[in-house]
């Protein structure tokens, strides 16, 4: 598909070295040097009771403008960013932006 001059690719982000029937959720998206950038959740998945399923939602990917995709584990770089703020395993931060 083309839309005004740009190519759509479309696939499935998956998650990486894990066994998953599920897709990557990503929860925000940047752009930077021509790469996408999309992050999950951050917080690791959790039962409803704060059990520990696995950390899926802590990983990062990159996609390229040809489609090459990287998988990054960020789970030590989500966790050093909660603690700076005092929130600790199963804490979950929430952060807004407001556009003035």
């Amino acid at each position: 598909m083309v839309l005004k001059g740009l190519k759509t690719v479309c696939g499935q982000l998956t998650h990486e070295l894990t066994i998953s029937p599920s897709g990557f959720k990503s929860e925000w998206a940047t752009v930077k040097d021509e790469t996408l950038i999309v992050g999950g959740l951050g917080k690791e998945w959790t039962t409803s009771t704060g059990e520990l399923v696995n950390h899926n939602p802590q990983w990062v990917k990159t996609i390229t403008t040809r489609g090459n995709v990287e998988h990054f584990d960020w789970t030590k770089n989500y966790e050093k960013l909660r603690e700076a703020v005092g929130i600790h395993f199963p804490g979950e931060m929430w952060c807004v932006c407001l556009v003035t």
